[in-house]
């Protein structure tokens, strides 16, 4: 549970998060009004395995979807925020001890969609992590100012939780909002495309968790493209696998975010850290104006084990 204070308006507004996660997949988040423990529900979601749910006020279902394989809403990660230090995408901060228990400060630019990247003094976040990875605090600096502060007032590492919280066994329905969202992103679970495709050899714990075709429309930034999709399953960690091809002359991202890096049988790869997951991206460039881009993306806990993924890709049948 957290209390979250906002210092945009002319005076703080608190508000009250309350997070209950089972790893890797689900995921119950609640904004609910007031500080903790908080009063009505304002906005939230729910996560498992395979679908998604937008929570409206007063918790009401807005609308559910399939998603695509993988996890969408994501713990903080200390691994990969020392990982980001080491490499001098963030600023490790020290130690602090808050409600009992010990954290790790780092220091960053911005928040998602951008990768991590080092702060400047007018704006950074600043989270502070535990060992088991769950955030204790964080702050948000902009213009120089405290923005806002996300702290926890009470942590429960042992929940009991019953599969309906994370709405296990339960089918969206059909609805406009529902239909609008999936018009962005359509997943056919189970389908795979004709021919072959690239499969990585899997380190020793790892298994198959998903695979589906995935039609994106490009919201967000992206280019539109249909994508082969697998997650891999290791306890609580989940990696990846995205591969397609898209016409015309550059893969379905920006090509000049983070870091260089060898792309084996790919002519280009790059590596981006975020301080949830770790994301390689690599590709052939066409050959002329208008031939396919070939290219894959695999999102990891870690940047060994993504360019391990990335390093072992081999031609097989679906």
């Amino acid at each position: 549970m957290y209390r979250v204070t906002e210092y945009a308006g002319p005076a703080p507004v608190v508000n009250t998060e309350v997070v209950e996660a089972r790893r890797p997949f689900e995921v119950h988040d609640e904004s609910r009004a007031g500080p903790p423990p908080g009063g009505e529900i304002l906005s939230g979601s729910v996560q498992n395995r395979q679908f998604f749910w937008d929570l409206t006020t007063g918790g009401a279902v807005q609308f559910g979807l399939m998603r695509s394989p993988g996890i969408e809403t994501h713990d903080v990660s200390l691994g990969i925020l020392r990982d980001a230090a080491r490499r001098g995408r963030v600023r490790e901060l020290g130690r602090l001890s808050l409600l009992g228990r010990s954290c790790t400060r780092f220091s960053y630019f911005q928040f998602r969609p951008a990768p991590l990247s080092p702060p400047t003094r007018r704006e950074h976040v600043d989270p502070c992590v535990t060992d088991d990875g769950i955030l204790l605090r964080e702050d948000w600096m902009a213009v120089g100012k405290l923005a806002r502060v996300r702290e926890a007032v009470e942590v429960d590492t042992a929940p009991r939780f019953d599969d309906s919280r994370f709405f296990i066994g339960r089918t969206p329905e059909a609805g406009a909002a529902a239909s609008a969202f999936a018009s962005q992103q359509a997943v056919q679970e189970g389908k795979a495309p004709n021919g072959t495709v690239l499969r990585s050899r899997l380190p020793a714990g790892f298994t198959v968790d998903r695979r589906a075709t995935v039609a994106g429309s490009g919201s967000g930034g992206g280019r539109p493209h249909t994508a082969y999709v697998e997650s891999y399953l290791h306890d609580s960690e989940a990696a990846i696998l995205e591969q397609g091809s898209v016409s015309g002359t550059d893969p379905p991202w920006l090509t000049d975010q983070g870091q260089k890096v060898p792309a084996g049988r790919f002519g280009q790869g790059r590596l981006l850290m975020f301080v949830d997951e770790v994301e390689l991206r690599a590709w052939n460039p066409a050959e002329g104006p208008a031939g396919r881009v070939e290219f894959v993306r695999i999102d990891a806990p870690s940047a060994d084990l993504a360019v391990y993924l990335l390093r072992t890709l081999s031609p097989h049948r679906p």
